[in-house]
């Protein structure tokens, strides 16, 4: 899996969600997941684009991680909840407004 900063941080001012919904392809549904440190302020703007609450998690990801291109430590720090996602097929989107 090739990971870009681009791939792990998703950004914007212009939050535009898809409903969570799974997939015709049977891999599952997009799991929304907002970076403790700058992340929170996603957690509106995605319910009322109609994401429903138990798509929505938390977690935490060390931006000096992502400059510094050390995807391995990265991976090896996520939360349990995502790997598990993330193991099962679903799409999971990480929002970070730092």
């Amino acid at each position: 899996m090739r990971l870009t900063r681009q791939a792990v941080l998703l950004a914007g001012h212009g939050l535009r969600a898809r409903m969570c919904t799974t997939s015709g392809d049977g891999r599952g549904y997009t799991r929304h997941y907002l970076n403790l440190s700058n992340g929170v302020e996603a957690l509106d703007k995605l319910l009322a684009a109609g994401v429903p609450a138990e798509h929505i998690s938390f977690c935490r990801i060390q931006s000096s991680q992502c400059e510094a291109q050390d995807f391995t430590g990265l991976i090896s720090n996520l939360d349990n909840d995502m790997l598990v996602h993330l193991a099962l097929g679903h799409e999971c989107r990480i929002y970070d407004f730092g």
